[in-house]
């Protein structure tokens, strides 16, 4: 198997990539990218990658077969789009995008290039619910009739370290940042989505109350 070369946009969450691809065979990080120049060159050094940008432009334009994009999220419809525009398969940290619209224009582009995409909905991934996934399509648990999903997480961590995640301008989206994955993980388990129904509840709404 042919060695293919990889490099990283954002390392904050994309130090872990970094990682990851040097951990697995057949994988080398040629370059990594960040707008933090210190945390840039402290990466680079700790994880021994040889070459280095602060323009994620340039990230695209070099000799490598795979992109992972590990930015804000509203920075992963560009930056994805032009990665895979110049060749590169890519590994996006979700959401995907930020807009059904980009979304559609983001698979379109995977469809004219020929390139993959993959988001990361790394609950795919844990054990014990590949454990389940092949438990429901060998029919072990019967027919499903109801399946519930819950995001309950402790985001003060993550909120007081980026401070892109509560910027006023591009302030994250608790649905595209987190709550995308037990949608996801619903949908995998249980097969696409029928119908949506909206509950609003008006009393809390007179209450000053923002409706969940």
């Amino acid at each position: 198997m042919d060695t293919w070369r990889a490099a990283v946009i954002g390392l904050g969450m994309g130090a872990s990539h970094v990682r990851a691809y040097q951990a697995l065979p057949h994988i080398e990080v040629a370059a990594v990218c960040d707008m933090d120049e210190g945390r840039l060159s402290a990466v680079a050094h700790d994880l021994r990658v040889p070459r280095t940008t602060t323009e994620w432009q340039a990230i695209c334009d070099l000799d490598v077969d795979l992109v992972s994009v590990c930015t804000p999220d509203h920075r992963h419809f560009e930056m994805a789009k032009r990665a895979l525009a110049h060749g590169k398969h890519v590994v996006c940290e979700k959401p995907m995008t930020t807009s059904y619209e980009d979304a559609v224009e983001l698979v379109q582009t995977v469809r004219a290039t020929g390139r993959q995409l993959a988001v990361g909905n790394v609950n795919r991934y844990v054990p014990c619910l590949r454990a389940l996934k092949a438990m429901l399509d060998q029919g072990r648990l019967g027919d499903l009739f109801m399946v519930e999903g819950t995001y309950v997480h402790d985001m003060r961590r993550v909120y007081r370290q980026p401070p892109w995640r509560t910027d006023p301008l591009h302030p994250q989206n608790a649905w595209y940042g987190g709550a995308v994955h037990p949608v996801d993980l619903v949908r995998w388990l249980a097969g696409d989505v029928a119908e949506i129904m909206l509950y609003h509840n008006k009393m809390r709404q007179r209450a000053g109350v923002s409706a969940p």
